[in-house]
């Protein structure tokens, strides 16, 4: 149960850099778009969604697990304070680490449209 978030945040980040915009295809050459479509998608490859998911799992990790001491410090039980420390971590990091990564892969797409815009094309849908 826990492993399909992680899944799906997976899967959704590798897609985003194949992206592949709806444009207005009216007087467009399509051998040129995909050769346009292709530089575009390398450019959007140099932002990483996944180092971004590592870094934001880490973060959201490590504020989990202080929380979750500080709480069960202050009910004064210290194995109450070590369970909750490491769910804590356990769900920042989940949080921190999916959050990170779509937002990487977001800008993927971004970074995809824009490109073929500045190349001439009309891109239909921005999202």
């Amino acid at each position: 149960m826990k492993t399909a978030p992680i899944i799906i945040s997976i899967l959704l980040i590798t897609a985003c850099a194949g992206h592949r915009p709806i444009v207005d295809q009216k007087g467009v050459d399509m051998n040129a778009y995909e050769s346009d479509l292709k530089e575009c998608q390398e450019y959007a490859k140099q932002l990483s969604p996944g180092k971004a998911a590592v870094i934001g799992g880490m973060i959201g990790g490590a504020i989990g697990g202080t929380i979750g001491v500080v709480i069960g410090l202050a009910l004064h039980d210290n194995k109450l304070a070590g369970e909750l420390a490491v769910m804590g971590a356990g769900l920042g990091g989940m949080r921190g680490a999916i959050g990170a990564g779509a937002a990487g892969g977001g800008s993927q797409i971004t970074i995809i449209n824009e490109c073929m815009t500045g190349r001439g094309y009309h891109v239909l849908l921005k999202k």
